[in-house]
């Protein structure tokens, strides 16, 4: 969250999606640390913590496949340290066509409700994101 309340997305043109920023931890690495090192990446700020908001748990398996997924994410309200920078996304963020957007907590919650499903993965994205925003808006008001 910016100094004006707006809330940062990351959209990514080649596949019309929006994500919260985010990532996995890296092997050594603490869930602070990993949280650090990502936001740096994808928004290119720096923060403070100002409430926690829990963890989502997800599972996916695909049909016809043995593999699946299992994904804890830890979601935080994170609110901006001095000025907004230029997002350092990685090589694959760029080739998805990554691009910071900013919207109120009320715009990104209605991106997400009226979001078209490009893909099978996006239903997830779209549940654990809204579920998400949902959460964080309880404690904005």
């Amino acid at each position: 969250m910016d100094n004006e309340g707006l809330i940062y997305l990351v959209y990514f043109k080649n596949r019309d999606i929006y994500k919260l920023p985010g990532g996995g931890v890296e092997s050594g690495e603490s869930i602070l640390d990993g949280l650090k090192r990502e936001i740096k990446e994808e928004a290119g700020v720096e923060f403070e913590i100002k409430n926690e908001l829990g963890i989502t748990i997800e599972t996916r398996y695909y049909d016809g496949m043995d593999t699946g997924l299992f994904q804890m994410s830890y979601s935080y309200i994170l609110k901006l340290k001095g000025e907004k920078y230029i997002p350092k996304f990685v090589a694959d963020e760029i080739e998805e066509g990554a691009t910071p957007v900013w919207l109120t907590i009320d715009e990104a919650i209605t991106k997400y409700e009226n979001y078209s499903l490009p893909d099978y993965e996006s239903h997830f994205i779209k549940r654990r994101e809204l579920t998400i925003l949902k959460e964080a808006k309880k404690f904005l008001k």
